[in-house]
């Protein structure tokens, strides 16, 4: 254990090593546990991340004098060393999980009015209008998905349409997209679709961008899962491994991905199917196969018009951009366990209005009525970010059953 008191947790040093036949970069920290992980070493007192083959590390570093501040470091694929305060050891979040019981406790016996209260406050939000380009069209397909539209040209984000119910997940069915899922959207005449967009790779982010890309003659930008996904139907063609922070010229659109994290909705604990996806046929690609894989935040600018979609309510905080952009949209599931989610990601980004997003029963079909996801609570939503800043306006796409 390091007895010195540690300053504000970064990159403790760097130096050049040779490991047999390859040479990597070491970026050390300041690490009390004794456990090596894979991929990694010790160099005393210190944790050593190596850096090299294209592979990312993970590593926490804990500070002597303050117990309850836990970072994580994560060495990308570019070699840059992210750090960030949203990850806690197990024993922070067992800390909060009382918390989290007795909030769903609370939510299962007033289901019925927590859902009147949160129809109540869509209704309110989706009244509220946003600071779109003339001609620009935003709307919303449901969970984190989206349809931007300028001049002729879109963008699909996380498109998710065909909604698989739940018990398909809970057997583990293999689930592939429903094609039929798709008229309504194919009815609109969006024009040319530029390109899909793919904040990670979970079924109900990723399922339908194989076949939506087909119809679309498109590509679809987004990790290696992504790759690996579009590559069971055969078509790695259609897809780009996207290079982080690298700006994409698609249309009239010019989209960035931000390096990020996916909220642990495990109760603090974990995220959901992590790690990258690795299934090799189709017929096995269960809901629990669509692993998160990498995960980014999008920046997207149009006609002077700037929009940042997070997916999941998670991020690495060196990484959100800064300098203010018009809407902000926002997955709410989850961001109850992320300590400080609205903190620190609206104070950097600053945004003029956040749009509400992934707070619906995605188990729904699209021609149902809305429901919500457990314990979301977006009646809170509202006060959440007024909490921060009540500079900031909040807002809601109306749901895709009653914009059709």
């Amino acid at each position: 254990m390091i007895e010195k008191e540690q300053p504000d947790f970064g990159v403790g040093g760097s130096r050049n090593q040779h490991f047999g036949s390859r040479s990597c970069r070491l970026e050390t920290a300041p690490f009390r546990s004794n456990q090596q992980s894979a991929g990694c070493c010790r160099i005393g007192d210190e944790a050593a991340l190596l850096v090299g083959g294209g592979r990312t590390c993970w590593r926490t570093a804990r500070f002597p004098l303050d117990s309850r501040r836990t970072f994580v470091t994560r060495v990308g694929e570019n070699g840059r060393i992210y750090k960030t305060e949203n990850d806690r050891p197990p024993d922070a979040a067992l800390r909060r999980l009382p918390g989290h019981l007795v909030s769903f406790a609370r939510f299962v016996s007033r289901r019925e009015q927590r859902e009147r209260a949160d129809r109540s406050t869509l209704a309110d939000l989706v009244r509220v209008p946003l600071p779109l380009a003339y001609g620009l069209e935003l709307e919303w397909l449901g969970t984190a998905g989206y349809r931007l539209t300028y001049a002729g040209h879109s963008l699909l984000i996380d498109p998710y349409l065909s909604r698989i119910p739940l018990s398909a997940v809970l057997r583990r069915r293999t689930v592939l997209a429903d094609p039929t899922s798709h008229a309504p959207l194919l009815a609109r005449g969006i024009g040319s679709v530029e390109g899909i967009l793919l904040g990670h790779t979970h079924f109900d982010h990723a399922m339908d961008v194989p076949a939506l890309a087909h119809t679309f003659n498109t590509k679809a930008y987004g990790s290696d899962s992504l790759m690996r996904l579009m590559a069971l139907y055969e078509m790695r063609d259609r897809a780009v491994e996207v290079r982080p922070h690298h700006p994409y010229e698609l249309g009239p659109f010019t989209v960035t991905f931000v390096p990020s994290l996916h909220s642990k909705l495990v109760l603090g604990f974990k995220v959901p199917y992590d790690g990258a996806l690795s299934c090799e046929h189709l017929d096995q690609l269960s809901a629990a196969e669509y692993k998160c894989g990498a995960v980014y935040g999008i920046r997207i600018e149009v006609a002077g018009t700037t929009l940042y979609h997070q997916g999941s309510a998670n991020v690495i905080d060196d990484e959100v951009p800064t300098g203010g952009v018009d809407i902000f949209l926002a997955g709410l599931a989850g961001r109850s366990f992320t300590p400080g989610y609205w903190r620190r990601v609206l104070g950097r980004l600053q945004p003029a209005v956040v749009v509400a997003s992934h707070f619906d029963d995605f188990f729904r079909p699209l021609s149902a009525p809305l429901g919500f996801t457990t314990n979301v609570n977006l009646t809170a939503f509202p006060d959440e970010i007024a909490a921060i800043s009540r500079t900031i306006a909040v807002a809601a796409l109306a749901p895709p059953a009653m914009a059709s």
